[in-house]
Formats: C-alpha cells, sequence, structure tokens
C-alpha cells in the first residue's frame, strides 16, 4: 500500500521537498549541548550576517514570523531584554521564515524590533540545522558557541527567570 501510495504521488509529480518529512519534536533537543549549527543569512537591508561574527557573545537564535501569533506577543519581551542586556554581550538575531522581505517590513513598521532580524524565506536554516517544527522557537548559544537551551513556544524573555538566566550567562550578577 506505502508503494502505490508514492508511486501515485510521483506520477502526480510531487517529488522532492514536497515530500520532506518535518523534523521530529526531539530532533531539536539533540542538539542541546553541542556546538550550534553556524550559517549565514541576509539582514533586511541585505547585508550577510553569520552566527560566527558572534563569537564570544551570548546569543539568542529566535525562528519567528509575522502571521505567528505567539511569534508576535513575544517581540516586546525579546526587545526589552535586548536593551537591558546587549551592553554585556547579548544578541539576538531573530530569523523570519516570511515568504517576503517587504511583508517583514510592513510589519516592522507598526512594531519595531531592537534586535537584528534576519531572512530565511525557504526556513532552511530553521528546518534543516536547528530542527525546528513549530514557531516560535528559540535556541540560546553561549559565549563558547555551544547550545545551552532550547525554548520551545513563546517565553516572557522580560521575566525575572530570564533576567536571572541570561545574567548568569552574561556574569553580571544580575
Amino acid at each position: 500500500m506505502k508503494r502505490i501510495f508514492l508511486i501515485a504521488l510521483l506520477a502526480a509529480g510531487i517529488t522532492g521537498e514536497a515530500l520532506a518529512i518535518p523534523p521530529a519534536p526531539w530532533e531539536a533537543d539533540e542538539l542541546i549541548g553541542k556546538n550550534a549549527p553556524g550559517f549565514t543569512l541576509p539582514d533586511l537591508s541585505g547585508k550577510d550576517v553569520s552566527l560566527k561574527d558572534f563569537k564570544g557573545k551570548v546569543v539568542v537564535v529566535n525562528f519567528w514570523a509575522t502571521w505567528c501569533p505567539p511569534c508576535r506577543m513575544e517581540i516586546p519581551g525579546m526587545n526589552d531584554l535586548y536593551n537591558k542586556y546587549q551592553d554585556q554581550g547579548l544578541v539576538i538575531l531573530g530569523i523570519s521564515s516570511d515568504p517576503s522581505k517587504p511583508m517583514v517590513e510592513r510589519f516592522m513598521e507598526k512594531n519595531p524590533i531592537a534586535f537584528t532580524v534576519l531572512h530565511d524565506p525557504e526556513n532552511r536554516v530553521g528546518e534543516k540545522d536547528y530542527k525546528v517544527y513549530s514557531l516560535p522557537m528559540s535556541f540560546i548559544v553561549d559565549r563558547d558557541g555551544v547550545l545551552v537551551r532550547k525554548i520551545f513556544g513563546a517565553y516572557e524573555w522580560n521575566s525575572d527567570e530570564s533576567f536571572s538566566l541570561f545574567g548568569k550567562l552574561l556574569k553580571t550578577g544580575n
């Protein structure tokens, strides 16, 4: 039966990425404790930004989209976190998987984002490298480039818990 289904899909011209199986939820967990997968993506001005550019910093890699309500909800808290700790070495890279850059730019006109926004319309980095299976999903990379935490779903980035976590990671003592 499985073979007949695949033959039917192939006969219909459905191949390649259309048959791709999304990452399983536990696959992202397997990245924790390992070096963060490197990537280079354009920011909204078209300049290439690489994760390796931030060696020695604590980096939040946040996968999001403008159409995602929980993603939109967590942006103000991320702005607060970034504004509080950017001088101590915190970097936030928001990777939008929206299909078009103008869509992201229009969103940001109404919803200011203080941190760097990168564009990955094919969600190549999220799905292939970070095993992102749902949005929002964030990863925290320590100063040594190691993934120390995965955060699934919206998170209160400006909570006491978050400030304590980042205070420790940044060694600010907060």
